[in-house]
């Protein structure tokens, strides 16, 4: 759960590394005669059996020393998700480099290309001139609105009603909170333990009023969905997406749109595809379904006015109508491990856990 958190200490880490390597050639000078010259903005093109890159179309730009931190951007081809890193990087000598913790050989056939070999895959680096082919991704900026008393469920999503959030607690029964965003307080918690299709299905994926909830049971392929009544502890409906709607998926994200409700996964048949299902909001019946941002891993996703926007590996995406991100905001200021989004209004939240395992709310800002 803490993946960004080690990426950091190991870019730390190499960093250091670098400059203590880098300093023995160097006497001051921000680049050096025996290392390799990579200032500049290169677009990537990584040969089979490579790691490095995201699939699409990727650019690299260094600094004018010989070691620190290099600029990555790479648009995704499959969804238009743009993935924008600092990476480590150090020139060590005319024919090695350290790239995001790889040591490379280093040949230049020209100024302007510039080989990469790790013994199994190369990566060429050619130089860009103009404008630049990837566009960096938006900066958002995440303002703590609340340390909550408990840790937020791995399972759970965030979701609003009103000016209220609602979330699963880390704790033994999984129990139900509201965060009140008028008044800046803490609702009871409450538990649901009606079992339908075989598990209790009481993670919230969208909430219709302060009572009424749909929800998944993180059992399985979570394939059903329960809409239950909170207050009096029953379950009003439920459906299994394979058998009933004919479309299988592992039920993980939702919300309510006023008039019905929307749950989302990927499909069984094909756990590179992400579907959003539209379901009457009483019934459970399929009302419509599309297929959004392909061979992301979504936490959750949230309408804010007429956008509709996905929580994708701490980053929020803005999904467009073809199902593919039109924009990419990073978050500077947000733990690493972000659980769940939702909006109140156009004011937009999210919520997850710091690194010490405590539950943070917090308030986004996004161009």
């Amino acid at each position: 759960m803490h993946r960004l958190m080690v990426r950091h200490l190991a870019m730390v880490t190499t960093l250091a590394l670098a400059l203590v390597l880098t300093s023995c050639s160097s006497t001051g000078s921000s680049t050096t005669s025996s290392s390799i010259d990579l200032q500049g903005l290169w677009r990537v093109t990584p040969s089979a059996g490579s790691g490095y890159g995201a699939g699409g179309t990727t650019t690299v730009e260094f600094g004018a020393k010989a070691s620190g931190l290099a600029t990555f951007l790479s648009q995704s081809s499959a969804n238009g998700i743009t993935s924008c890193e600092k990476q480590v990087y150090a020139a060590l000598s005319s024919n090695v480099v350290l790239l995001d913790g790889t040591y490379y050989q280093a040949t230049a056939p020209s100024t302007d290309q510039i080989v990469l070999d790790d013994g199994t895959a190369t990566v060429t680096l050619d130089r860009v001139t103009g404008t630049p082919p990837v566009a960096p991704c938006a900066a958002g900026t995440a303002t703590l609105v609340a340390t909550l008393p408990h840790a937020v469920n791995y399972w759970s999503g965030l979701n609003a009603v009103g000016t209220k959030l609602y979330y699963n607690v880390d704790d033994s029964s999984d129990s139900i909170i509201a965060y009140d965003t008028s008044t800046d307080s803490l609702g009871s918690a409450r538990t649901y333990t009606t079992s339908v299709s075989g598990g209790t299905h009481r993670f919230v994926v969208a909430s219709r009023t302060d009572s009424l909830f749909y929800g998944q049971c993180a059992c399985g392929g979570s394939n059903t969905l329960d809409y239950f009544n909170l207050s009096t502890n029953s379950s009003v409906a439920h459906i299994d997406t394979n058998a009933d709607l004919g479309v299988a998926i592992s039920i993980r994200y939702g919300y309510y749109t006023g008039s019905s409700v929307v749950i989302g996964g990927h499909l069984w048949s094909d756990s590179s595809k992400n579907q959003l299902l539209t379901l009457d909001q009483d019934t459970l019946a399929l009302v419509s379904q599309r297929q959004v941002l392909p061979q992301a891993t979504i936490t959750d996703i949230t309408p804010r006015g007429s956008d509709l926007l996905a929580l994708v590996n701490d980053t929020v995406v803005v999904v467009g109508s073809s199902g593919n991100a039109t924009a990419t905001y990073t978050l500077a200021g947000a733990a690493p491990d972000l659980i769940g989004i939702a909006a109140v209004g156009t004011t937009v939240y999210a919520i997850g856990n710091t690194a010490a395992g405590d539950g943070v709310l917090y308030r986004l800002t996004l161009p």
